[in-house]
Formats: C-alpha cells, structure tokens, sequence
C-alpha cells in the first residue's frame, strides 16, 4: 500500500468512492496513514454507502474499540438509519433467525385424484 499511495497518493484522494474502498483496505491491513483521514472523513460523510465499509474493516480487522470511538465521537452527526447500521457493525446480533420452511403449494388445476 506504502508504494502504491507513494505513486498516486491515494489517502489524498477526495472522491468518496475512492476514499470508501481505500481507507477500508487500508484500516483493515493497519495501513497506518489512513488512520487521521478516515478518523475525519466519518465525522464529515454520514452517507451509509460509505459509512459501512469503514466500520466493518474496523470490525473485521479486530479494532473494534476503535470502531466504537469514532462512532462514540460522530453519533450525533449519523442519521438514526446511518446509526442503525454502524451500530449492527460493530454489534451484531447474536441469534440468527431460522428460515422459514414453506411448503409449496399445488395449484388446484394440477391435483390429481389418486
């Protein structure tokens, strides 16, 4: 990551796609320059799309006391939806649902008589 971000300076970059894929690399690999960017870019971007993947390489990556700081610090700049989802990240629910078992159904037309 160290030649890469040399080459295009990537951590730089000011496109929200680019920084949403390269901070997540980055915080998941422990790619040490993007900590202060992205720190600053989550309590400026409450976009969901973009939000998520920070939270969930911090998540992954196991910082999740990271994780909850940065939202600690911004969770009063999230929507309740952006919050929700974050809060899943970094939460997630512990029992599964089953799924349903559905049985399929023969329309009435196709039923024989035996």
């Amino acid at each position: 990551m160290y030649a890469i971000d040399g080459v295009y300076d990537i951590t730089g970059d000011i496109d929200p796609e680019v920084r949403q894929r390269w901070y997540s690399t980055g915080l998941y690999l422990k790619y040490s320059p993007v900590y202060t960017p992205a720190e600053t870019w989550v309590g400026q971007m409450g976009r969901n799309k973009y939000i998520k993947p920070i939270y969930q390489a911090l998540q992954d990556s196991g910082q999740h006391d990271l994780g909850v700081q940065w939202n600690n610090a911004n969770i009063d700049f999230y929507c309740h939806i952006t919050e929700t989802a974050i809060m899943n990240i970094l939460y997630p629910p512990t029992v599964k649902a089953e799924p349903m078992q559905v049985k399929p159904t023969v329309p009435k037309a196709f039923r024989t008589r035996y």
